[in-house]
């Protein structure tokens, strides 16, 4: 097995008395996805953000190659190569698709900025024919895009995808899913929220099942099917649909 990146241990969650993820504890190897699956209110987005600094855990430690991040904050995480993609683009809709980019290198060293900024057209060759519009004038496809290129530009070692396929065509997703493959075989570590469970299960070396704040399942991505389903529909629905 790969050396263990990403180590998460007895992470809890809470918003003001609420508490949104409650002892989970998962690895992921390095060059490997985790997919995070459940239903609405399971956690994931919860734990895509503290991951990337953005939200605090009450309890429990994270460590990212070694180093415990646990504490640190979003800004200092993008430095040492943990790139955080969120739900809703992530982009700056008033500057061209070049200049976002451009903002997206500044955490490469300078003498790597030029290749890393055609790497993300190579990736997304339309983002190289709409290099000088401006951001808000693409379609929803494209500025997800541009998001992902944004993210991988940076060549992170650890890459957080929180709900990528949201409102997106088909093509699109396929687009997005094959540069994100390339990274991923490149040897970027990767944890998946995906409301397209097979597409993520595809995607994903492993998979883990959230409910309720808690982990309800965890194992390969290949036999993570019907403990997703358990998790949407809940235990009588699923036991009763199996039966019929």
């Amino acid at each position: 097995m790969s050396d263990v990146l990403l180590s998460v241990k007895d992470l809890r969650i809470v918003y003001g008395e609420a508490q949104a993820v409650d002892g989970v504890s998962f690895d992921v190897p390095q060059g490997q996805c985790l997919a995070i699956l459940g239903a609405n209110g399971a956690g994931k987005s919860s734990i895509a953000q503290c991951l990337a600094g953005l939200v605090p855990a009450a309890s429990g430690s994270i460590t990212i190659d070694g180093e415990d991040t646990t504490k640190a904050h979003g800004h200092v995480l993008a430095k040492q190569g943990v790139a955080y993609l969120p739900e809703g683009r992530g982009i700056f809709p008033t500057l061209s698709v070049a200049d976002n980019i451009s903002l997206g290198v500044r955490v490469c060293a300078k003498d790597k900025r030029a290749a890393a900024e055609e790497r993300v057209y190579e990736y997304f060759p339309i983002l190289g024919k709409r290099r000088k519009q401006q951001a808000a004038t693409l379609s929803g496809g494209e500025q997800q895009m541009l998001a992902v290129g944004r993210a991988l530009v940076t060549d992170p070692k650890l890459m957080v995808v929180d709900e990528l396929s949201l409102g997106l065509a088909p093509l699109i997703i396929d687009d997005i899913y094959a540069a994100l493959r390339i990274a991923k075989d490149g040897g970027t570590t990767m944890v998946l929220i995906e409301q397209y469970v097979e597409r993520a299960l595809a995607f994903a070396d492993n998979a883990m099942v959230l409910r309720r704040g808690v982990v309800a399942w965890e194992g390969p991505a290949n036999g993570a099917a019907e403990a997703v389903a358990h998790s949407y529909m809940g235990d009588t629905a699923i036991d009763t649909a199996l039966a019929s």
